[in-house]
């Protein structure tokens, strides 16, 4: 249900959400000591686990595009 979640428009697929993200563009429930919601995670989240990504690409590359 993305309504108990902060989300935003997804940059590139219209009609679809995502996580909204800090000024910083890390995820909004990414906290000091990791996530802050893990106990609670979408689905997303649970099939995809984004530390994969940031391991194989620089911050620049993994950060969403838009702006």
């Amino acid at each position: 249900d993305a309504s108990t979640y902060q989300t935003v428009p997804h940059w590139n697929t219209p009609g679809e959400l995502m996580l909204d993200h800090k000024p910083d563009r890390t995820c909004i429930y990414l906290g000091e000591h990791g996530c802050t919601i893990h106990e609670r995670k979408p689905l997303m989240c649970q099939q995809m686990d984004c530390r994969n990504i940031a391991r194989r690409l620089t911050f620049t590359q993994a950060a969403p595009t838009r702006d």
